[in-house]
């Protein structure tokens, strides 16, 4: 069988591409790869997308607070992308409670007086109101588990074929090679392939090891996600911020009435069991942001763990010990989902080197730099 290492044309037949993960990243990438012309599988070890990392998300489309620059033009970037898709994002602004910043010139934010509080959120509680406010206008959230099946299904319509169920155990390597895959193994069959997209979130370490290529996650705390019942209009933004230091709250309301409410305290990780108490804990402290919350009943919880890479920057590319695989992992899944997708199969199906992506590469130094994710 012929395989294809990184940068080298096929000429005979499409491009086969196993794409491993059907969270927003792989379902994008899988998506625009399908779009091109490759010969798409996706293997996903769910019964559904979307139930890992991407169904748990805040989905907040930001780019706020994020560095380096170039970072921050990636994701600013694709949240322009997700204006295409009315359906699966809103996009209401963002108003940061407690945020003293300056405005970033490349990035627009204005301040908020108080008469400006109280036109734009009237509901917003006087603990809030005390500190300092700025808005991020061009910022929203999306639906990730509409979004993911939407760009899911796009991928089917052109043509590639979905195992959900299926889980990725091991790697053939081509026969005469060292370091170029041939084929998938899964618990239900082999799929021969000229290229692998590992993009399995937090399973990346483990199936990367199988083939050589060192990669590491950090230890990042857990989020707890509240979903509300629906309830009547409260909000008309996004809000994040908090009253106690180091806590932040995500609030938003979304079109069915429905809060979600992200609880995240950067000291030490949250549990990862789950129970009335942890909503009841986390809607009182949401409440003393928007009171009304006082009153919310809780419709489910989830705890929410983002596969992030070590240095926080997202991880694109091929690496020399695989050079077939490509690794496509990154903690603004949410966000960067439609334009990695559009970049991951510029390098795949037309060759052709993302600038974008230049920093984001797998045999870089991740123990070298930092920034706020």
């Amino acid at each position: 069988m012929q395989t294809i290492a990184a940068g080298q044309a096929h000429q005979s037949s499409p491009l086969r591409v196993a794409v491993v993960g059907a969270g927003l990243l792989g379902s994008s990438a899988a998506w625009q790869l399908a779009k091109r012309g490759c010969e798409v599988v996706v293997i996903e070890a769910a019964k559904r997308p979307a139930e890992g990392a991407s169904g748990k998300s805040w989905a907040w489309l930001n780019a706020n607070r994020k560095t380096p620059s170039h970072y921050k033009e990636l994701n600013s970037r694709s949240m322009q992308l997700w204006h295409q898709f009315p359906d699966l994002a809103e996009f209401p602004g963002t108003i940061s409670v407690g945020d003293a910043r300056d405005e970033d010139p490349a990035y627009k934010s204005s301040n908020l007086s108080s008469a400006d509080v109280s036109s734009l959120e009237p509901e917003l509680s006087a603990d809030a109101r005390a500190q300092p406010m700025r808005l991020y206008s061009q910022e929203g959230f999306a639906y990730p588990a509409e979004a993911n099946a939407h760009f899911l299904h796009q991928a089917e319509r052109q043509g590639a074929s979905v195992r959900l169920s299926e889980v990725a155990m091991d790697f053939h390597k081509a026969a005469g090679t060292s370091d170029a895959i041939s084929a998938v193994m899964t618990d239900k069959g082999t799929y021969e392939t000229d290229l692998v997209v590992l993009a399995c979130g937090e399973r990346t370490p483990e199936m990367a090891a199988k083939l050589g290529v060192p990669f590491r996650l950090a230890d990042k705390p857990s989020d707890h996600v509240v979903h509300t019942k629906p309830m009547p209009r409260t909000l008309h933004h996004i809000v994040i911020g908090g009253v106690e230091p180091g806590e932040e709250l995500f609030i938003v309301q979304r079109r069915n009435g429905a809060f979600l409410i992200a609880y995240y305290k950067g000291e030490g990780a949250h549990p990862k069991v789950v129970n009335e108490e942890t909503g009841r804990q986390v809607l009182h402290r949401a409440a003393r942001l928007v009171p009304a919350l006082a009153h919310a009943e809780v419709d489910h919880i989830v705890v929410g763990d983002a596969p992030t890479p070590f240095d926080g920057l997202p991880v694109t590319g091929f690496h020399p010990a695989c050079s077939n695989a490509y690794i496509l992992c990154s903690h603004s899944g949410a966000t960067l989902a439609p334009l990695l997708g559009q970049l991951v199969a510029q390098e795949i199906a037309d060759k052709q080197p993302a600038d974008l992506l230049q920093h984001y590469r797998p045999t870089r130094n991740f123990n070298v730099g930092s920034h706020v994710l």
